[in-house]
C-alpha cells in the first residue's frame, strides 16, 4: 500500500510544482518582499521548492519514514518516482487534454457548441 501512496504524493507534488503555477507566485513574493517592488523582476531558482524532482524526492522519503515503512526496496521506488517526474507532468497534462476533447464532443453530440 506504501507503493500506492508515493505514487499519489508524486502526483500531487507535480501538480503542485509544475502545473498549478505556485511557485511563480511564491517567487514573486519573495522578490518583492527583498526589493520592496515588482520592477525588474528576474527569474530565479528557489530550490528545493521550483524542482519537482527535488520536493517529490524528499517528500516521499519523509513520507516513508514517517510511516515507517523505510527500506532499500522504497528508497529505489522514491528515486524511482522523483526520476520520472517529467514522465507523469506528461501524464497529467495528457490527461487532462483527452478530458477536454472528451467533454468538447459530448457537448457538439448534445448541441451545446
Amino acid at each position: 500500500m506504501i507503493y500506492v501512496e508515493l505514487l499519489c504524493l508524486q502526483l500531487v507534488t507535480v501538480f503542485i510544482v509544475d502545473l498549478s503555477g505556485i511557485v511563480d507566485t511564491l517567487k514573486r513574493a519573495v522578490w518583492f518582499l527583498m526589493k520592496g517592488t515588482f520592477k525588474g523582476f528576474q527569474d530565479f531558482r528557489l530550490k528545493p521548492l521550483d524542482c519537482s524532482l527535488c520536493m517529490t524526492f524528499w517528500g516521499t522519503l519523509i513520507y516513508a519514514i514517517c510511516a515507517g515503512a523505510f527500506s532499500m526496496t522504497v528508497l529505489l521506488y522514491c528515486c524511482a518516482l522523483a526520476y520520472c517526474t517529467t514522465l507523469a507532468k506528461a501524464a497529467l497534462q495528457t490527461v487532462r487534454d483527452a478530458a477536454a476533447v472528451l467533454i468538447d464532443k459530448i457537448g457538439q453530440i448534445c448541441g451545446i457548441y
